[in-house]
Parts: C-alpha cells; sequence; structure tokens
C-alpha cells in the first residue's frame, strides 16, 4: 500500500510542478535586468594622441590623465550585438568619477554611435552622455564618489545593417581634479508578459533597418559629435 502511495506521488509529481511553474510564468508582469554588452575603459581602444595623456589600470579597468596632462582623451569600445535585440528600452550607461560634478573644469561623456555595413562614410551618432550637463541623470555613491549615468537609446538597434561603437571622452581644463571613466555598458529593462523571459526571440523576425543615415563627415563620426554640431553640418 505505502508503495503505491508512493509510487502516485512520484508519477504526479512533474505534472503538479508544470502547473506551479505555469501559474508563476503567467501572473503578474515581472521586469528582468539584463547586460546586452559591456566592456571596461581599459578594454577599448586610446585614439593615438590620448596615449600620452592617459593612465591605465589593468587591476580596475580604468582610464584616467596621468600626470599633470591636460586636454582630452578618447578611446572607442566596439560594441557587438545580437543580430535581434528585440527589446522595449535600451540605454547607453557609463561609470565614472568626474571629482567636480557638474562643474566645467572634468568631465566625462560617452557617445553611442553607428555606420551602416554597406556604405561609406555614412553614419550617426544616436545618443550621447555628458556627466556636466546630464548630472541629473546621474547616481552617485557618497562614500567612494563613483557614478552611473545613463540615457535612453532612441532607435533599435540591428548588427545586421550597422557597426555601433561607443566613443568615450575625458576632459580637464587644469590639474585641480582628475576624471575617471570605469566602463561602459548597454542595459536592457523588458517586462515579462506570460512567462517571456528571453531577452533575444530567435524566432522572431528582425528589425527593420535602421534608415539610411544622411552623409556625414568622417571627422564627425570619429568625433562623436551630436549632428546638431556645427562639425557635421
Amino acid at each position: 500500500m505505502m508503495m503505491k502511495l508512493l509510487t502516485s506521488i512520484y508519477n504526479n509529481m512533474p505534472t503538479k510542478l508544470s502547473a506551479l511553474t505555469l501559474v508563476g510564468l503567467v501572473g503578474a508582469p515581472q521586469v528582468a535586468h539584463a547586460g546586452v554588452w559591456s566592456s571596461v575603459a581599459s578594454g577599448c581602444v586610446l585614439e593615438k594622441a590620448s596615449i600620452p595623456d592617459a593612465e591605465t589600470s589593468a587591476v580596475f579597468g580604468t582610464v584616467s590623465f596621468t600626470g599633470t596632462s591636460t586636454g582630452t582623451i578618447r578611446l572607442t569600445c566596439p560594441v557587438t550585438l545580437p543580430l535581434n535585440t528585440n527589446t522595449s528600452q535600451m540605454d547607453l550607461n557609463v561609470n565614472y568619477y568626474d571629482p567636480d560634478g557638474p562643474g566645467t573644469t572634468c568631465s566625462v561623456r560617452a557617445f553611442l554611435l553607428r555606420a551602416n555595413l554597406d556604405e561609406l562614410e555614412r553614419g550617426n551618432t544616436i545618443v550621447g552622455f555628458n556627466s556636466n550637463t546630464d548630472f541629473s541623470k546621474t547616481r552617485t555613491e557618497p562614500a567612494t564618489g563613483r557614478s552611473r549615468g545613463g540615457v535612453n537609446i532612441p532607435e533599435s538597434l540591428n548588427s545586421s545593417a550597422n557597426y555601433y561603437w561607443v566613443d568615450l571622452e575625458l576632459s580637464r581644463s587644469n590639474t585641480s581634479c582628475n576624471p575617471t571613466v570605469v566602463g561602459t555598458y548597454i542595459d536592457v529593462t523588458r517586462t515579462i508578459l506570460g512567462g517571456s523571459i528571453g531577452i533575444f526571440n530567435e524566432s522572431a523576425p528582425l528589425p527593420q533597418a535602421t534608415p539610411k543615415a544622411t552623409p556625414i563627415s568622417s571627422d564627425c563620426i570619429r568625433r562623436g559629435r551630436l549632428r546638431s554640431d556645427p562639425i557635421c553640418q
């Protein structure tokens, strides 16, 4: 009798677990956070002109100014993405230290750029973050001074049609402060409905190719400037 009871419980266990799992999946909407891409600053490529001014840390993955150097340090961070992001929201984020906050002596900037795979000298700056002007969009740890700033990416990303990269820029006009960039990442926040917890849906159709951008100069692309800047006109 006891053996039959145990057998009955064992045989019905998968069904009961499946039912409970199903209830959990189709319950109230949840929110999932998943990073799509990230890079420490020291893993990005320094422009040749920036190498003498930059100090990189293999231990902390950071980039900052060395000694009494001033000016601007630029880094290129190639972005690798799945073919179909299929997300409801994406943000460009940067972790950094800007000792003077919204002051203008030091700054950290990040720009997400793209260029079409099949054409030359075509591209666009999708969105940019500035630690001085976007100070209200940051969170800073009081104990360490480390900040995280982020801006929403206003268009879908499709790596089957475009190259993507992040241009990181550190600037300081004197040695009273030393900005430091820790890294940058693209983050996804997606509402889960009906148990659809996958961030990437391989069976879903690819997003439509990004409309071809108006030609702009390679210098504009290289410097990571927004199209409203005079250099991009």
